[in-house]
């Protein structure tokens, strides 16, 4: 039932991917209903905060946010640091949106420790970088740029030239605020 989980999940992601949401939430469900009966806490975080990206794609946010943040509570309750992160990030993320720039920064700072404690350069490195649209947003260009400048290093170092794009972007964006 594991294997037939993670291939579900695969699936909702390549549905996610090509923007058929409802494909996808309907792979991501079938997989969670699969982790929860033989209780998988792991993947079930992995999965809430899958659904929770697709509800953010489809522009509901309070609906993101609850998923995300139930995928915190498990990344949390079992100790994965690295979906924790992830999680984290996209609490911030709905957050911002939702214009709560206070809980987007806590969880965006939670986000980057939890991110440099795993040592996943992508994942310090979308921490940093939304951390960085974050204070942009909030009219800091100063307190952007040294985020987006630190998060260079890791976008290079882990290959990641659609990471490093973004920063740069950013970088151009604040220098010109």
């Amino acid at each position: 039932r594991s294997s037939q989980a993670t291939t579900l999940n695969n699936i909702g992601g390549v549905y996610d991917g090509l923007g058929e949401w409802a494909k996808a939430l309907d792979y991501y469900e079938k997989a969670l209903a699969l982790v929860r009966a033989i209780g998988e806490r792991r993947t079930e975080g992995v999965l809430l905060d899958n659904i929770g990206a697709v509800y953010k794609s489809r522009d509901n946010d309070a609906k993101a946010l609850e998923f995300h943040t139930q995928a915190v509570s498990i990344a949390r309750s079992v100790g994965d640091k690295a979906t924790l992160a992830t999680a984290l990030r996209n609490v911030g993320i709905v957050a911002r949106s939702l214009g709560d720039n206070k809980r987007a920064l806590e969880a965006m700072n939670e986000a980057l420790e939890n991110s440099r404690a795993v040592g996943n350069p992508r994942l310090i490195g979308s921490s940093l970088n939304n951390l960085g649209e974050t204070y942009l947003l909030m009219g800091d260009p100063r307190k952007a740029l040294a985020y987006y400048n630190e998060s260079l290093p890791s976008w290079r170092s882990s290959g990641d030239f659609s990471g490093e794009a973004a920063t740069l972007y950013g970088l151009a964006r604040s220098e010109r605020d």
